[in-house]
This record gives C-alpha cells, sequence and structure tokens, in this order.
C-alpha cells in the first residue's frame, strides 16, 4: 500500500504503467527505423517467430524467489553527487521566447536539463510530499525496491528497510522525486510486488512490478473548462489553479496565435478565471499559446491549444504522406554538406526543410488529397559518418549468412541517430525554417507528424556522455541480432554498438525523455508522433505517453494521433501496444504483408487477400486506427516488386538490400502493366478503413531495391517519364475521391460481393454509401453482383469516382466492366 501527502493535498495516484560482426548488422540490417532485419511473418509466410524466453514465478512460492528486476531491466545505479530539481513540464522554454537568431541557428533557449535519478544520497531540491509503503503479513525483514534505488536486494546495498510498526504491519515513509516508479517488496528475501496496490506493470519475467506516481510539487496551471470553435469563431474558458505559493493569477503573460501575439481583448482574467474569444479566424489549422503569471511571479507552463476552422478533427479523414526530408527537395543549398568519404546513396543529398516547404505552398500534397504529412525527426544527427560494410553478393533468403563485404560508412540523413536533444540538424535547415513549414502546413489544413526517435541516442548524445554508467543505459551493451536474439531482449538490446539503448524502467529517463517530448511538440505546433520501434520500448513508458499527450495537448477535444512502427506479421505483435491508454494505432504490417504477395508478387489470390484482410481488421478491433501502406523506407519499393525487378521475396529484408548495391532496379519505363499495379494496390488501400499511407516516390513508382536503394532522391515535373506521371494523376484523382466521399474515410466494411483469384468487389457502407469497390488484376472482364443487401433499389444509378462510367442497378444486380488491371469505386450518383 502506498499513501503519498502533499503540502497541499492529499492523494494515492498508481500508474500505468562492437567487432566486425556488429557493422556487418549495421550495413545489413539496421533500416535506421526500427531495425527490419528480422521481421516476423504472418502465419502463412516462411519463417517463424522467436518466442521470448520468460519466467512465470509464483509470487508466493518462498523456495523459489521471484527473479530480481536487476538481472535484466534496471542495472543498479551508483552513487551521484546531489544534483538540480528536474521540471516536470517543459524542459525549454516554448518557441515564442526563442529569438530569431537563436531560431536561425537552429538551437533553443535553453540545454536539457540534468536528468534526476532519485538516489538514496541525492534528496531533491524540494520535497513536496511523503510517501508511505505499508505491507501486511507475518515477516522477519521486509524491504522496499525499485526504481527510485536501484533495484538493490540488501540494506547494505541500498535497498530501503520497512519499520514493523504494529503486529503484522510494516511501514515505511519517505520521500521521492516526482514521476513514476516501479517497485517490488523483498518479504524474507522474497521479491513479490505490493498486494494492496492493484496497479502495476510487466517485469519482462512473467510477473508483474508494483507502479507508483508521485506528484511533482504544486505548479501554477491553467487547464480549458470549455470551448468552441463555429464559423471562424473560438471560445474558451479556462480555469487557474494556484501553485506551491498558493497565490492567484495575477496576468495572462504569454498570448499568441500562431506565433503571432493576440489582441489585448481577446484574452481577459476575472480572478482565477481567463476567458479567450478571437473571431474571423481563416481557414486551417491553428495554434493558440497561453502562459499565465500568478502573483508570487510563478509561470504556468505554456498551454497548446489546437483550433481547426474548417478542417475536419477526425484522423480516419486523414491521408498520410511520409517525406524524408534529406531526399525530398532541396530548397537550400547553403546548408548542402555532404560528409566526407561516404557514398551518395549513404549520405546528405540536400533536401531541406525549405524544400518540402515549397511543395507546400505549391499545393503538391493538397493536389494529391493529403492531409497530413510524417516528417523525419529533425533533431540533430553527429556530423560524422559511421564505419559500416556493404555487400559484395547477393542471394535470397541470406539470413545471417552474408556475402563477402567492403568497407563503406553511413551518414545520419534519416534522422534516427538523436546526437544533440537541443538541436535541429543543420543539413535540414534551421528552427526558424521548421516553424515556417509547420506554419504553411497549418495554412493548407495539413497536420504534421514528427517521427519521434525515442528508443536510443547516438554515442555523441551527452546523456551518454554524462550517465553511461548510472543507469539510464542498458548496459552493459547487448546488440540485438548478434549477441543477443531480436525478441530475447526487445526492449533492452542496442541497435548497433554506437546507439545506446536508453533504460525506460528507469523513472528519470522516462520523466527526462516525456519532457524532451513534450517541448518539442510545443515548440513545432505538431499535431501528432509516429513513434520509431515500438516493441523496442516499455510499454510503461507508451502508456505515460499517452497519458501525457493527451493532458498536453488534447484540450480543446482534438485527439493528438500517434502511430507506432512494429515490423511484424502477427496481428498480436501489433495490438500489444494499441488501446486506450497506449498509442490509437500501429503501421499494418500484417496487411502489407498480404497486399504485396497479391499486387505485387501475384503469388496469392484476390480472394485470399479478402479473406486475411477481413481477420486482420478483425483482430484489431473497431477501436484501434491503423495505417495502411504498400511501401515504406524499411522494404524495397513496390514498383521494383512489381516489375519483376526484385529478385527475392517481398520481405527478404536483407536480400533485398544486398540488392541495393549488387543490381538496383532502373525505373520500369517500358512495363506499363507495372504501374497498373501499383495503382490496384493503392485504390485498394484508400478504399479501406484506416490512414491510408503515401511513402514518398511511390505515387510516381519511385524504383528501388531494399534500404538505402529505397531512399533515392525525389523527382517532379519534367523529370518524371510519361508512365510516373500518369501514375501521379491517377493518384490525384484517387486522393480527391477519398477526400470528397465520406463513405471511403468512415464507413464500416461491408460485404464481399465476389472475390476469385483475379477479380475482388467489397463495399463500405455508411454515411454517403454503399460505395462498391470493383477490383480485377488481370484481362478485361465482366462480372454481375447482387446489390440487394445494399439499399439500392432497381433504376439507381452509380458513377465510377475514379473515371467516367456509369452502372444502373437492374434485378437488383449490377453488371460491372472492368478493364485489364483496372478499379472502379462506384457511389450513387445524388
Amino acid at each position: 500500500m502506498i499513501d503519498m501527502t502533499t503540502r497541499t493535498q492529499s492523494s494515492i495516484s498508481i500508474g500505468w504503467s562492437a567487432h566486425l560482426f556488429h557493422v556487418v548488422l549495421l550495413a545489413l540490417c539496421f533500416g535506421f527505423g526500427q531495425l527490419a532485419c528480422d521481421p516476423v511473418l504472418p502465419d502463412n509466410g516462411t519463417k517463424e517467430k522467436t518466442k521470448e524466453a520468460t519466467t512465470n514465478p509464483d509470487e508466493g512460492n518462498t523456495s523459489r524467489p521471484e527473479p530480481k528486476p536487476t538481472e535484466r531491466h534496471t542495472p543498479p545505479e551508483p552513487n551521484v553527487e546531489p544534483r538540480k530539481e528536474v521540471p516536470t513540464e517543459d524542459i525549454h522554454d516554448t518557441s515564442e521566447v526563442i529569438n530569431e537568431e537563436q531560431a536561425d541557428a537552429g538551437q533553443t533557449t535553453e540545454q536539457l536539463p540534468e536528468p534526476d535519478q532519485g538516489t538514496p544520497d541525492s534528496p531533491p531540491a524540494k520535497l513536496c510530499g511523503d510517501v508511505t509503503f505499508t505491507y501486511q503479513g507475518a515477516a522477519t525483514t521486509v524491504l522496499v525496491s525499485g526504481d527510485f534505488n536501484g533495484w538493490k536486494d540488501s540494506v547494505a546495498a541500498g535497498a530501503y528497510a520497512m519499520k514493523n510498526v504494529s503486529g503484522n504491519t510494516w511501514e515505511l515513509k519517505t520521500n521521492l522525486q516526482p514521476g513514476s516508479y516501479q517497485y517490488k517488496y523483498i518479504v524474507d528475501g522474497n521479491w513479490i510486488k505490493d498486494p494492496s496496490n492493484p496497479k502495476s506493470a510487466p517485469d519482462g519475467f512473467g510477473g508483474q512490478n508494483s507502479v507508483i506516481d508521485v506528484p511533482d510539487c504544486p505548479k501554477p496551471t491553467l487547464k480549458v473548462t470549455q470551448h468552441s470553435t463555429s464559423n471562424g469563431s473560438f471560445t474558451a474558458t479556462l480555469q487557474f489553479t494556484p501553485g506551491q505559493s498558493g497565490k492567484g493569477l495575477n496576468n495572462i503573460s504569454l498570448a499568441t496565435l500562431d506565433r503571432v501575439a493576440v489582441s489585448g481583448g481577446s484574452v481577459t482574467v476575472n480572478g482565477d478565471t481567463v476567458s479567450v474569444k478571437l473571431n474571423s479566424i481563416p481557414s486551417g489549422i491553428h495554434d493558440l499559446r497561453l502562459q499565465g503569471t500568478d502573483k508570487a511571479g510563478e509561470k504556468t507552463s505554456i498551454l497548446l491549444l489546437k483550433i481547426y476552422v474548417g478542417v475536419s478533427t477526425d484522423w480516419r479523414d486523414v491521408t498520410l504522406y511520409f517525406a524524408m526530408i534529406d531526399r525530398f527537395v532541396n530548397g537550400d543549398t547553403t546548408n548542402d554538406k555532404p560528409l566526407p568519404n561516404t557514398p551518395q546513396i549513404l549520405n546528405y543529398m540536400g533536401g531541406d526543410l525549405k524544400g518540402l516547404t515549397s511543395k507546400i505552398k505549391d499545393d503538391y500534397f493538397t493536389k494529391l488529397g493529403v492531409n497530413a504529412i510524417w516528417i523525419t525527426w529533425p533533431i540533430d544527427n553527429p556530423d560524422y559518418s559511421e564505419p559500416g560494410m556493404r555487400p559484395d553478393g547477393h542471394k535470397c533468403g541470406m539470413g545471417n549468412n552474408f556475402p563477402n563485404m567492403t568497407n563503406t560508412a553511413y551518414s545520419g540523413f534519416h534522422g534516427y541517430w538523436p546526437a544533440n536533444l537541443n538541436k535541429i540538424e543543420e543539413h535540414f535547415g534551421t528552427l526558424k525554417d521548421l516553424q515556417e513549414m509547420v506554419d504553411e502546413a497549418h495554412k493548407k489544413g495539413i497536420r504534421i507528424l514528427l517521427d519521434f526517435t525515442v528508443n536510443h541516442v547516438h554515442k555523441e548524445s551527452d546523456l551518454w556522455k554524462k550517465y553511461k554508467d548510472k543507469g539510464f543505459f542498458n548496459t552493459p551493451a547487448k546488440v540485438c541480432g548478434a549477441d543477443i536474439g531480436w525478441d530475447q531482449a526487445p526492449e533492452t538490446c542496442w541497435f548497433v554498438s554506437y546507439l545506446p539503448d536508453l533504460n525506460y524502467n528507469n523513472a528519470a529517463v522516462r520523466k527526462l525523455m516525456l519532457d524532451h517530448m513534450v517541448y518539442w511538440v510545443k515548440t513545432i505546433g505538431a499535431d501528432g508522433l509516429r513513434v520509431d520501434a515500438l516493441k523496442h520500448i516499455a510499454q510503461v513508458f507508451i502508456k505515460q505517453m499517452r497519458t501525457r499527450t493527451t493532458l498536453e495537448f488534447e484540450q480543446t477535444g482534438i485527439s493528438f494521433y500517434m502511430v507506432g512502427e512494429t515490423f511484424s506479421g502477427l496481428t498480436a505483435d501489433i495490438t500489444k501496444y494499441v488501446g486506450k491508454d497506449q498509442v490509437q494505432g500501429q503501421f499494418d504490417f500484417p496487411l502489407n504483408y498480404q497486399i504485396l504477395k497479391t499486387f505485387a508478387k501475384e503469388q496469392i489470390g484476390m480472394n485470399a487477400l479478402d479473406k486475411a484482410a477481413r481477420k486482420i481488421m478483425s483482430d484489431y478491433g473497431t477501436d484501434a486506427l491503423m495505417s495502411t501502406f504498400i511501401g515504406n523506407h524499411d522494404i524495397a519499393r513496390f514498383i521494383s516488386m512489381a516489375s519483376n525487378d526484385i529478385y527475392c521475396d517481398v520481405w527478404d529484408i536483407l536480400s533485398n538490400r544486398a540488392q541495393s548495391w549488387t543490381a538496383p532496379p532502373k525505373a520500369p519505363s517500358t512495363k506499363s502493366w507495372a504501374y497498373a499495379k501499383l495503382k490496384l494496390a493503392f485504390t485498394y488501400i484508400f478504399s479501406l478503413p484506416g490512414i491510408p499511407l503515401i511513402y514518398y516516390g511511390d505515387e510516381i513508382g519511385l524504383p528501388g531495391a531494399g534500404d538505402p536503394d529505397n531512399r533515392r532522391m525525389m523527382r517532379f515535373g519534367s523529370q518524371l517519364s510519361k508512365l510516373e506521371g500518369e501514375t501521379l494523376t491517377y493518384m490525384q484523382t484517387l486522393g480527391k475521391a477519398r477526400q470528397k466521399y465520406e463513405v471511403l474515410r468512415r464507413g464500416a466494411l461491408g460485404p464481399t460481393l465476389t472475390a476469385t483469384a483475379s477479380v475482388l468487389v467489397f463495399t463500405r457502407t455508411g454515411k454517403g454509401g454503399p460505395a462498391i469497390i470493383a477490383m480485377n488484376r488481370n484481362n478485361a472482364t465482366s462480372v454481375t453482383v447482387n446489390v440487394s443487401a445494399l439499399g439500392l433499389k432497381n433504376g439507381d444509378v452509380l458513377s465510377n469516382v475514379l473515371g467516367t462510367e456509369t452502372v444502373t442497378v437492374s434485378n437488383n444486380s449490377l453488371k460491372i466492366s472492368l478493364g485489364t488491371q483496372s478499379s472502379m469505386i462506384l457511389i450513387k450518383t445524388p
């Protein structure tokens, strides 16, 4: 049992909570996001999932003590000197107080504060609460051990001893730094969870750790109690709650809309109540930032409030585009500084934030029907390349049987090697460039998602340099796939030897990285996150991330969408991290595998795809909002698979990466049938529930083998071939159709009307429906389908929203004529 008493309130809060081989793995296995070297194939694939070895000890079995968390999860923390307090919120100031000179330099106003470890000899600078641990039961000794004392197993080592206060009641009163902690009791040498605490988190051994949330010292806060948006006007009421001083609200010291100060009469203060009224707000996404100051001079954290005018707030209406910044558009040649002795495909190629902004302004995304862009994590990467190797040979099913290798070097162009958490990558531009890009996107009603690289840092990071021996990292290093299996220790293994893996079983690490996330979202004005390498992160952090984003960014009722990446063909691996207390969705890898097998390689029939897709979506349930895709930055390009220019299977990751060097495919400029396959695949995912993703270049059929060849520079306009230009035009038509017809975005997946190896006709039902999606991957054919169950009447006319054809209901049926490798989306003509 735990009791926490602060100076102002009483509460109980329990939270949910290198050797050559390594270098070879970098060259072949590292996808610069989540490692996809050993993807888990679906049940009908060619590989079996490696099960994680766990134990399931009986917590009450005194003859077999539960394994100590120190054995795997949290290395013992050495004693450290007392440190300054770490604030609960806002580890930096936000963007309004970053001056223009600093913004141009890509710098923030403050550096990351030194994180607190909460060790016994490091008392917090200010103690706002007492924590009381209580155990009921007969015992000789009872100890408390957890994140807060390095999981020590004895009093001599640093565990906290509980006192027998009466009979079988044991108690410990202590102070802890603010944060969320996991812990256990050690009763006569046996590790058990707190029997009186119902909240827990997996301990990694088949058992549970108890979880306690220790609140920060009370800070003054602003909270929205009412809000309304209508016809370009926004009104809100906010309530101020005093902090530790107990002083009331003095004024609103910061009030900006889209980084511009609002007029004085727009925000008024009456005691501790704040009223906001903004009129004539143009269409788009807007960021209102507010900060209050109390009569003691203490400031609230800056509040970021999202206002959508003429833009849907429903994430089901989103079409997502992944723009890898360095490979998209070069808009500023002054930051073109490739690293020495690094091959071009592995080097910085000149893409930057100004280039991306130019395409936003040119309506490139709007014409595609895209209203959300996932961008590279823009944080600074090392200013040098890392040594690696590349293959000189190629074969399918390589596994770990590497061919001959050649030395090479890799840069951090992809953004997955965060070295300075306080700075924007200079090859991408400045903080001012980043903010301008977000603001221009918001004017167009386009959301921005940041690629949150949270599993690790680069060895150049100050976090590693200062705290590598203090429990902040999973040490000693065990490289995934080399020293230990990918699924044996997914949360603790290192991707490569120079990317130290953060220890999220340490409460101080969780707090620091949550603050880091909140700061950058507030500074930039981001609307969501793509969370990299989700299965490699402790679930306690994922749950705290959801709690924190809800608290910080959803006060106007607009969801802050987080989509995770778990490279697996098994739905159970995907759903493990999705829920009301975790991420809202994940990228749909199980469906991607089926799509590539069906459309790119034509190894399975359309009927098999339909059956598999429905099973996959059933496994996910109706609350999950997954993102469907035909390609991403870890697999070979769809067009190259479709044109038979990729020699190996769709998820033969290592082999397809080797082909990047031995036989990179050319654009299939004479193979119109390959582009037809791509159009069919996109039509399919744009017609399904979920958020369809376009990986940059797939809208034109950009070719490529595996990583890094699947990250070629994007091409536009006159650089496109005839077939590429026609494909882009088709994608614009498809994207606009999805945006126009609500049933394609929000409708339920209706019945399948017919399914054969070559033809699939399925439906979406709901407002504006039904929609009938008819697809044919073979020669021209006609199909007749019964539509009596769809509420259509004889004489009803349905139009193909992708073309000019119409079809009329007769005898409760539709006769649909499909050309070779073609599709239709039929919707009733008003």
